[in-house]
């Protein structure tokens, strides 16, 4: 990385400075330019505060943890529970249509007696 007094620091080079990717000597050539260059400076900064935030939400994530087997046999069960659902549903509409043939019978049969 070479880098001359009017050249600023490429977002690729913050990023490798801060994840320890420069060579020794890139490294001691970046931290001379950020003394003097207060733009590289903040966006040094800035990459750092994104980092830190990023891990606050990994360490978070994981810190949830895995899901457990209760929620994984919950996630299987999800199918049979629907189709159970849709089953009763379906003898229940079966029962009505059967109870209003019946209620038609009844009356046919009442008003063909009368």
């Amino acid at each position: 990385m070479r880098l001359l007094s009017r050249r600023h620091l490429t977002d690729e080079q913050i990023v490798a400075l801060l994840d320890g990717e420069l060579t020794p000597g890139e490294r001691t050539a970046a931290e001379h330019h950020l003394m003097a260059c207060a733009r590289c400076a903040d966006l040094l900064a800035r990459q750092e505060r994104a980092n830190r935030a990023l891990a606050v939400e990994l360490a978070a994530d994981l810190a949830v943890g895995p899901p457990t087997e209760e929620a994984a046999v919950r996630w299987r069960l999800r199918p049979a529970v629907g189709a159970a659902g849709a089953g009763m549903l379906a003898g229940a509409v079966g029962a009505l249509m059967v109870a209003g043939l019946l209620v038609r019978r009844h009356r046919r049969a009442l008003l063909g007696a009368a």
